[in-house]
């Protein structure tokens, strides 16, 4: 189940994410991860038990198959050797498989080039990181960033704010309940 990881990257440097199976239909094993890319580094991990893990080249939107239906998987993604710019979850190709996605732990130092629908119907997204922020230096397109993200709460002690210095907040939160996102 352990494919060879490149290591080359510091832990500091992965955009990781939390998947929760049990939010899926019964038995599902898998995921469509929604990034954007070509050949860029994914390796998974379960949240309870992370001797269970494994490792694999991203393009596009990727297929990650699990061991075990209803566990919490860590994913981290990297450029790595590749190109990895854009998370995309208000896609209808991963649709189904966002409705897992609970949590971002970690932004890392991805070159984001848009976040339009980067987490767009993730209607379990609970938890985003407020420590640091997203390198948004060449995103000039947060469009519906948010949208249908009812599970994210402005009272939650980890979600407070967003701080963001682009010029299209347009939807940014559409039916979402994160109400502090500041324009710098």
């Amino acid at each position: 189940m352990i494919a060879a990881k490149a290591r080359a990257q510091a832990p500091a440097d992965w955009f990781i994410t939390e998947w929760d199976l049990s939010k899926l239909p019964a038995g599902t094993t898998s995921i469509q991860f929604p990034g954007q890319g070509a050949g860029y580094s994914i390796e998974w991990e379960q949240k309870n038990d992370p001797a269970v893990q494994g490792a694999l080249t991203g393009n596009g939107f990727t297929t990650i198959n699990f061991p075990a239906a209803g566990a919490i998987y860590r994913v981290k993604a990297h450029k790595g050797t590749g190109n990895f710019s854009r998370f995309y979850c208000g896609n209808t190709d991963v649709e189904s498989s966002v409705k897992a996605l609970v949590a971002v732990t970690q932004w890392g130092n991805t070159h984001w080039t848009t976040f339009d629908r980067a987490f767009s119907t993730c209607v379990n997204l609970e938890t985003i990181p407020t420590a640091e922020s997203p390198d948004l230096t060449g995103v000039a397109d947060l469009q519906f960033m948010f949208k249908q993200n009812a599970a994210l709460r402005e009272e939650q002690s980890s979600i407070a704010f967003i701080r963001v210095a682009q010029q299209d907040l347009d939807s940014t939160v559409t039916y979402s309940k994160i109400v502090k996102v500041e324009k710098e």
